[in-house]
């Protein structure tokens, strides 16, 4: 980012250890076809980030692109982590009954902003698909804000909403649910945004995500 450099370029950082972590933009060597502006973006980059002696990223292509760049010694993949203690699964008959659902009904759950990269217009478009031959499924959609390009499509098309819940309310609605979704097939998402907290969570939930970001997952 702008800021990054910034810093990079203002700081004499030649005698201190500079460890930086990749948060999910997309590297800049990657759309240079269809954004050659950004080679400009990728020129300054290149002479910044000499100054850093450690990256460390979440995505399997930027991990890639860096260690051609950089060498292996200088990259390593690391995901956010979250707190098993704390994200464990609550009985979903309990986690329904407190959410205000019935048992019987199949929950589909999204956390997220409510914008078109991150896949919110196919978790509308599937969700009524399915509803016309199924009436037990329900979907509750958390983490918009007005602001975001889709809030009133969603706002509009008669699913159950919320905007940002804490994390100890968020446990609920993970261990109630049958599926966490995060179907987002932009380009820059899937490839450079990790697998997403929100996938984490509802699997240490004991809750099965269907998702297009675990192929970032590193483990066997």
């Amino acid at each position: 980012s702008y800021t990054l450099n910034h810093i990079l370029f203002k700081l004499d950082l030649g005698n201190v250890p500079v460890i930086v972590s990749q948060r999910g933009d997309f590297h800049p060597s990657y759309f240079l076809k269809e954004k050659y502006w950004s080679i400009l973006k990728w020129a300054i980059e290149k002479i910044s980030f000499e100054s850093i002696d450690l990256f460390q990223v979440m995505s399997r292509i930027e991990f890639g692109i860096m260690v051609n760049s950089y060498g292996k010694d200088k990259v390593i993949l690391w995901q956010d982590g979250i707190d098993f203690e704390k994200f464990k699964k609550i009985p979903k008959n309990i986690a329904k009954k407190t959410i205000g659902i019935k048992e019987s009904q199949k929950l589909v759950l999204y956390v997220g902003q409510f914008t078109r990269d991150k896949g919110v217009e196919n978790v509308i478009s599937a969700y009524k698909y399915f509803k016309a031959s199924n009436k037990d499924i329900t979907l509750i959609l958390i983490g918009g804000h007005k602001n975001d390009d889709l809030y009133d499509l969603v706002a509009s098309c008669g699913v159950v909403f919320f905007h940002r819940k804490t994390q100890d309310e968020l446990i609920n609605y993970y261990s109630a649910a049958d599926v966490h979704i995060y179907p987002t097939n932009n380009e820059k998402v899937r490839n450079f945004a990790g697998i997403s907290n929100a996938n984490m969570e509802a699997l240490a939930c004991g809750t099965p995500v269907y998702t297009s970001q675990l192929f970032h997952f590193f483990g066997n």
